[in-house]
C-alpha cells in the first residue's frame, strides 16, 4: 500500500492511496500535485488566496521530472529545495510516518480498505499542535545543518594546508575526504559530523622529502 499526503503545521491537507499495483511516477505525481491544488484551495483558501505557501519535496525521482518541475513552474508553486543525502529532513520521515507505524503495528487488518481505513483515522486523529511541534522540530533541524555545514567548511580551510604534508593511513578516511571535500558535493550533515570526528582522532603520519 502506498500513500501520498501533504500537510502542514495545521494538519493533513492532501491524501490519497495509490491503487495496488500502481507505482508512482511522474506522470501520478504531476496528477497528485493537481488534486492537492484543489484541496488547499479548498481547506487552506487563506494560503491559496495569498499565494504564501511552498512545497516541500524530497529528492525522489518522481518529484524532481521535468515534467513534474514544469507543472510546478507553470502554477507559480514555489519548491523549497531539499538538501541532497539527508534523510533525516523529511518531516513525513522523522515524524508522520513512524507516529502511524506506532499507532497501527501489531493490527491484523481483512483486506487493503480496511488498512487504507484505518489508517486515514490515525491521519486525521493528530491533532493540530502535533503538526505544529514538527514544523518546529523541523526549523531545529535545518539550523543543525547549518551549523555542522559552518563546521565543516572551518575544518576544510584547516586541512587544505594540512594534507599538503599529511597523510592519512586509514584508507576509509581518504575516501571519505575525496567525497566530502568537495564544494559540488552535498552531504548529510550526520555524515559529515562522523567524518569530522574521524579525522580529528586520526593520527597523522608526517611524510618527508
Amino acid at each position: 500500500m502506498i500513500i501520498v499526503l501533504f500537510f502542514d503545521a495545521r494538519g493533513i491537507v492532501h491524501h490519497e492511496f495509490v491503487p495496488q499495483g500502481q507505482t508512482v511516477n511522474q506522470e501520478v505525481y504531476t496528477s497528485v500535485l493537481g488534486r492537492m491544488r484543489e484541496a488547499l484551495r479548498r481547506r487552506r483558501p487563506d494560503l491559496w488566496a495569498s499565494g504564501q505557501w511552498t512545497l516541500l519535496n524530497d529528492n525522489a525521482r518522481p518529484h524532481t521530472a521535468l515534467s513534474v518541475s514544469r507543472f510546478l513552474t507553470k502554477h507559480n508553486v514555489t519548491v523549497l529545495p531539499h538538501p541532497p543525502y539527508s534523510p533525516h529532513l523529511p518531516p513525513c520521515d522523522f515524524f508522520l510516518f513512524p507516529r502511524m507505524k506506532k499507532r497501527l503495528k501489531g493490527r491484523r487488518h481483512e483486506n487493503i480498505e480496511a488498512i487504507q481505513a484505518a489508517a486515514t483515522m490515525e491521519l486525521t486523529g493528530i491533532p493540530k499542535e502535533a503538526f505544529t511541534s514538527c514544523f518546529q522540530d523541523l526549523q531545529k533541524r535545518w539550523q543543525q545543518c547549518i551549523d555542522c555545514g559552518e563546521l565543516l567548511r572551518r575544518g576544510q580551510e584547516a586541512l587544505v594546508v594540512r594534507l599538503n604534508f599529511v597523510f592519512f593511513t586509514d584508507s576509509v578516511s581518504e575516501l571519505y575526504g575525496q567525497r566530502m571535500y568537495n564544494h559540488s558535493t552535498p552531504v548529510n550533515c550526520t555524515a559529515k559530523s562522523h567524518f569530522m570526528r574521524r579525522m580529528s582522532s586520526r593520527k597523522p603520519r608526517v611524510i618527508r622529502d
